[in-house]
């Protein structure tokens, strides 16, 4: 009787330790290299109670938790600490925050051994680039790394750029994000209709070279210009955006009440943004474009090494082609019956542009047209191989 007696004082004795209200000591075993050593949570509540079950002690806390270990600080409204299974649930405004980042949930897991947290419902997790909202969030403390799943969302601090997608792993040291599952960048720009939108397989996040680079089906939409490729690097402190492996740029522009459809492409394009607004686009290795009426009467094709556009406003102004340039127009007449055509080349073709519709026209180098008139066999040719008239607007393409 004496030895049970004795049992039950250090039952009650343990049961009033684990119960007082604050300054309370949850120990666990933790392994580091190989050897094992005594790591302490320390915890602090309002109230807390304890539990004797098959699988050990489970310790629960209610009130203003706050619970600190190593470099980490979590609070709750509610926590339970399971000593057999080193792990620690986290309710009610749950928050981790260690040196790397801070989290807000619904709810946090804890995983001592793995140095694991697992946040659940609405979820903001920050560092000092980006901030992450998820369903679900993993957070590998001992590799910096964070996983996100759900409707994620992340966004530039430092830019304002969002990514959504359903899926994100963010490597907090390197600052290197990659979204998949559906991923979306939007950029806001001063007029809403003018935002700036990428879709793609996979979207990259380099916030050391503020860049992001987008992979696999790529489009890009920008007020009234759609673009395609395989891969999309937008530099945005530069207002670039790079497009390689099958680039393609399309746009439809009005004039008297015709709509006018036009098509870029070449082995590497690049757009220039000023003010919000595309500036400049260069496309390069074997570039080509391409322009229709809405109702075909007239088509225009263009050609070289190198070709670019300068828009002022949102009015093309001037179109530059470089290197074997080439220049063909198309004029369908008398219900598809009657073909005038006339075909340019040179070294460099200078295009410029008035309400829409080309005004005049420069060559350089080796200059030669052929003129194809209306219900004529035989074309008329002209070759002027000491044509090389320079001109200012020509030159300030460059």
């Amino acid at each position: 009787m004496s030895s049970m007696r004795h049992l039950n004082f250090l039952l009650v004795l343990l049961i009033v330790r684990v119960a007082m209200p604050s300054g309370l000591c949850a120990k666990s075993l933790l392994k580091t290299d190989g050897h094992d050593q005594r790591e302490t949570i320390l915890f602090s509540a309002d109230r807390t109670e304890v539990s004797l079950t098959k699988e050990g002690v489970i310790k629960r806390y209610f009130g203003n938790i706050v619970a600190t270990y190593k470099n980490i600080t979590l609070n709750a409204e509610r926590a339970s600490y399971y000593g057999a299974r080193h792990r620690v649930e986290f309710a009610g405004n749950a928050s981790i925050k260690d040196l790397s980042a801070e989290a807000r949930a619904d709810s946090i897991v804890y995983l001592i051994d793995e140095e694991t947290a697992i946040a659940e419902g609405n979820i903001v997790a920050e560092d000092d680039r980006y901030r992450i909202e998820a369903d679900r969030l993993t957070y590998y403390r001992n590799i910096e790394r964070m996983s996100a799943e759900g409707d994620v969302r992340l966004t530039d601090l430092k830019t304002g750029t969002t990514v959504k997608g359903q899926h994100a792993e963010y490597a907090l040291k390197a600052k290197k994000a990659v979204v998949t599952r559906a991923p979306v960048l939007i950029k806001e720009m001063e007029s809403k209709e003018d935002k700036l939108i990428i879709t793609a397989k996979q979207i990259e996040l380099d916030g050391r070279n503020d860049e992001a680079v987008a992979l696999k089906d790529v489009c890009i939409t920008k007020g009234r210009v759609t673009a395609v490729a395989e891969e999309v690097i937008y530099r945005e402190q530069e207002s670039r955006l790079l497009l390689r492996n099958g680039p393609k740029i399309f746009t439809t522009t009005a004039s008297n009440g015709t709509s006018t459809h036009n098509v870029l492409e070449g082995e590497q394009i690049e757009m220039v943004m000023e003010s919000g607004r595309v500036k400049k686009v260069i496309a390069s290795g074997s570039a080509r474009g391409r322009s229709v009426e809405e109702d075909s009467s007239n088509v225009s094709e263009l050609g070289g090494q190198r070709i670019t556009i300068e828009i002022e406003g949102e009015e093309l102004q001037r179109m530059l082609v470089e290197g074997n340039a080439t220049s063909i127009h198309y004029s369908i007449k008398n219900d598809g019956r009657d073909v005038e055509m006339n075909e340019v080349s040179g070294d460099r073709i200078g295009l410029f542009f008035k309400d829409g519709k080309i005004h005049r026209v420069l060559v350089e180098g080796g200059a030669m047209g052929t003129y194809y008139p209306p219900e004529k066999n035989e074309p008329q040719r002209h070759k002027d191989a000491e044509n090389t008239e320079r001109s200012d607007e020509l030159s300030n393409i460059n």
